[in-house]
C-alpha cells in the first residue's frame, strides 16, 4: 500500500472526488427539472439540450427571487424546446401556485 499518515489526513484528490456527494438542494433542483440522471455527468459532456436544462437548473437551485432568460430555446430542436417549455411552466407554477 502506498498510503501514509498524510493520506489519512489529506485524502488524495481522486478519492475525495469519488466520495463527493452533491448537496441536497442541488439534487432536489435536478429532480425538479427532470435531469437527475445527469448528476454524475460533467455538464460539458451532455448534449446541448440537456446542457440548457442543467443551466436553468443551476440557476433555480439557489432559489432566486427572479430568473431572467435570454433566448433560452435558441439552438434547441423541437423536442428539447418542449422540455424547456415544460420546465419553465413548472418553475412558474412553483412561484405562482394556482
Amino acid at each position: 500500500m502506498r498510503s501514509g499518515i498524510l493520506d489519512a489526513i489529506f485524502p488524495p484528490l481522486g478519492r475525495a472526488a469519488r466520495n463527493w456527494r452533491p448537496p441536497s438542494f442541488a439534487v432536489n433542483a435536478l429532480s425538479f427539472a427532470g435531469v437527475a440522471l445527469t448528476r454524475d455527468i460533467r455538464a460539458g459532456d451532455l448534449p446541448h439540450g440537456l446542457q440548457r436544462l442543467v443551466e436553468i437548473t443551476r440557476a433555480i437551485a439557489g432559489e432566486p427571487r427572479a430568473l431572467l432568460l435570454d433566448e433560452p430555446a435558441a439552438g434547441l430542436n423541437p423536442g428539447e424546446s418542449e422540455q424547456l417549455i415544460d420546465l419553465i411552466q413548472r418553475i412558474n407554477a412553483r412561484v405562482r401556485p394556482s
